[in-house]
């Protein structure tokens, strides 16, 4: 219901409504956040310039260290806003606005910025035929976004809370293949908190996978980070995880993100991460040509995941970059539990190593991009016991709408206390020795370890049918009730009536 909604987050999901019916998700994306960025970057940058003089180049040269972009005072959103009110166009300064963000800082690789509002296609014909029917446009978002106060650096908290609620409307509105590659907010959260149980200060976190980087930020909110590290294949993905970065007002100089493919071209093979975070596409194909088995990530397994399945591949991938004593959690879908062939090598040799520490069945329904079951597999390369925990977690949900479930609080607590105890729960969860594993072929499927079975209630027939007898009787007397009714008033029953 909207009226749950903070007036923040209902203002920021106000400004789609003009663009939803024109654009497909991706295009939705890159204008709505483009903006939304520009505005905030541009307030940030104002309060950080409130008492400097224009032409105080030192102190202008130092916050634009600080920030990682400067703008120009006439290119700064609500001067550019007053032009349009005056009637003058505006396509084109904002269009230089964008270009002196992406400058960064002279000297620096700028990789926080480069390119970051290249989707963003002011000129695109889906904003008006004319270049006055797409000033008109423009102005309609941006006269939305006058009236939100930013208010850097009294209410970071709230603005996260919104800009959060705003990516997760954004996935319920995006398609299939849009949602593909993010992780919806009650996942995000239970993997954030599974990955930081006993963690109040992380060196860095990683996610190969970045999306929008939600599940890197969602580690944010546990605990202190000190470097946040991801990949991102898709360029439009790409400049909307830095965005995110920016809007939740991570410094630029504690964050990498690198447009690429991690598995073909991965962009930090010399690092080794604290905390490992990810889901990965489900169906990803990967090249998984022969070359790779000579590669440090894959070649210890002896075996490549299948070209058509890279599930695996990425495990092995995060394996490679998890610290010695760092803690690594991947949604899966529950094909990786029991899928045999390569599958089964790669699963064998990580169980063996005694890198598998809980395997946790997720309900159906909680991804935007599918319904098929999925899991969270955590690792950790040096662990105290040789047990793996399963929890069975398929009913822990609430019903959002016709299409898509998703965890409480209170579901979340009780997994996350569940995996941090080890406990075993009747009907929930189970340790399965390694040896037991094993005696099962490696074969992690839940239902193996979990024993859910419910028996179904009896029926009895001749119960029902002395119910029937005992109501049939009833009837018979509300009928002649009703006849006599009839009678009395003069009138002709209905019921016979009815029966005629």
């Amino acid at each position: 219901m909207l009226n749950q909604y903070t007036d923040l987050e209902r203002r920021l999901w106000a400004i789609t409504d003009n663009m939803r019916s024109s654009f497909t998700g991706i295009e939705f994306q890159n204008y709505v956040f483009g903006l939304i960025t520009y505005k905030f970057l541009s307030d940030k940058l104002e309060y950080y310039l409130k008492d400097v003089k224009h032409n105080d180049t030192e102190a202008i040269e130092s916050y634009r260290e600080e920030l990682g972009y400067y703008i120009e005072p006439d290119l700064l959103f609500n001067n550019i806003l007053n032009v349009a009110k005056d009637g003058n166009p505006i396509i084109e300064k904002l269009t230089e606005a964008f270009y002196q963000i992406m400058e960064g800082v002279p000297g620096s690789n700028n990789s926080h910025v480069t390119d970051l509002f290249e989707e963003v296609n002011l000129n695109s014909s889906k904003l008006g035929r004319t270049v006055a029917d797409k000033n008109r446009f423009i102005f309609s978002i941006m006269s939305h976004l006058e009236y939100i106060d930013f208010n850097y650096g009294e209410n970071q908290e709230e603005l996260n809370n919104a800009f959060d609620f705003l990516f997760d409307k954004f996935l319920s509105y995006a398609g299939k293949n849009d949602a593909e590659v993010y992780t919806p907010k009650k996942i995000s959260a239970l993997i954030a908190k599974l990955v930081t149980i006993d963690k109040d200060k992380i060196k860095s976190v990683y996610d190969p996978t970045a999306g929008s980087s939600s599940l890197l930020l969602n580690v944010g909110k546990e605990a202190n980070v000190n470097s946040y590290y991801g990949q991102e294949l898709n360029p439009s993905n790409y400049n909307l995880s830095r965005m995110n970065m920016l809007i939740h007002n991570i410094n630029y100089k504690n964050f990498n993100i690198v447009q690429g493919d991690s598995l073909s071209s991965p962009a930090h093979l010399d690092k080794r991460f604290e905390v490992i975070v990810s889901q990965p596409p489900f169906a990803f194909r990967w090249f998984a040509e022969d070359s790779f088995l000579l590669d440090p990530r894959f070649s210890i397994y002896g075996k490549l995941a299948p070209k058509s399945k890279a599930n695996y591949a990425f495990v092995q991938h995060m394996i490679y970059h998890l610290d010695d004593e760092g803690t690594m959690a991947v949604v899966l879908p529950h094909g990786v539990l029991f899928r045999g062939a390569a599958e089964r090598t790669i699963r064998k040799y990580l169980v063996n190593k005694n890198y598998l520490d809980a395997v946790i069945g997720l309900p159906a329904g909680v991804f935007y991009s599918t319904n098929i079951p999925t899991c969270i597999l955590i690792f950790k390369k040096r662990r105290t016991t040789e047990d793996v925990l399963f929890i069975d977690a398929s009913k822990c949900y609430e019903r959002l709408n016709r299409r898509q479930n998703t965890l409480t609080d209170e579901h979340i607590q009780k997994i996350v206390e569940t995996y941090a105890n080890r406990e075993e729960i009747e009907k929930f969860s189970y340790k399965a020795s390694i040896n037991e594993i094993k005696e099962n072929e490696f074969n992690l499927n839940i239902p193996r370890y979990v024993d859910t079975f419910e028996e179904e209630d009896t029926i009895d027939l001749k119960v029902i049918y002395d119910k029937h007898e005992e109501l049939s009787k009833e009837l018979i007397e509300v009928d002649k009730n009703i006849e006599k009714c009839c009678k009395e008033l003069g009138i002709e029953n209905p019921v016979l009536k009815k029966i005629k």
